[in-house]
């Protein structure tokens, strides 16, 4: 399963130019990677749109109970204190053939 996470911020607590912000984005950064396997999720891709502030972030995971816990980390919770985050639950092609294949 994947699931995308939208990410915006304002332009004050743009990371570029709000320390604070900076600091917890990079504290994010640093565990985000040993974060992941503990709770079996993957990071597949991540863009940035600069000036709409706005990071979209695709995650496969196994479950929505496995990316729930690796959201709840104390190291991540951070995220939240500068960014409207949205999670969506996304499915492949395949996915959506077997779907429409069902009588």
């Amino acid at each position: 399963m994947y699931v995308m996470q939208i990410s915006a911020h304002n332009p004050d607590a743009c990371p570029a130019f709000n320390k604070e912000s900076k600091k917890a984005m990079m504290a994010v950064m640093q565990q985000v990677d040993s974060l992941l396997p503990k709770h079996g999720v993957k990071l597949t891709g991540m863009w940035t749109d600069l000036g709409a502030h706005t990071i979209y972030t695709v995650y496969e995971t196994p479950s929505l109970d496995a990316y729930w816990a690796f959201l709840n980390e104390p190291e991540l919770l951070v995220w939240l204190s500068f960014n409207k985050v949205e999670n969506r639950v996304l499915v492949g092609v395949e996915d959506v053939k077997a779907i429409l294949a069902r009588d």
